[in-house]
C-alpha cells in the first residue's frame, strides 16, 4: 500500500525566496506564485512563479519545497 502524497498548500500571489543551489535562479531573490496546476496522473503540483523582471518559470512541488522558503 502506497502512502498518498500530501498536496502542496500554496496560494496565488504568495511570495517565496530562492535559497537553493543552482545557476538558473538567483539566490535570495523573491518570486511570486502566478498560477497553480495539479496533475492527478503524477500527483504533482506545478506552480508558475514570476520574478521582479517579469520572467515566468514553472516549478514542481518537489523543487519548490527543496529550494524556496516563504
Amino acid at each position: 500500500m502506497a502512502l498518498r502524497k500530501e498536496l502542496l498548500k500554496v496560494k496565488v500571489g504568495e511570495k517565496f525566496t530562492f535559497n537553493g543551489e543552482g545557476d538558473f535562479f538567483t539566490k535570495d531573490r523573491g518570486y511570486k506564485i502566478e498560477s497553480i496546476d495539479y496533475d492527478n496522473g503524477t500527483s504533482t503540483t506545478y506552480v508558475q512563479v514570476i520574478d521582479d523582471e517579469y520572467d515566468t518559470q514553472t516549478l514542481s512541488d518537489t523543487f519548490l519545497i527543496k529550494n524556496f522558503t516563504r
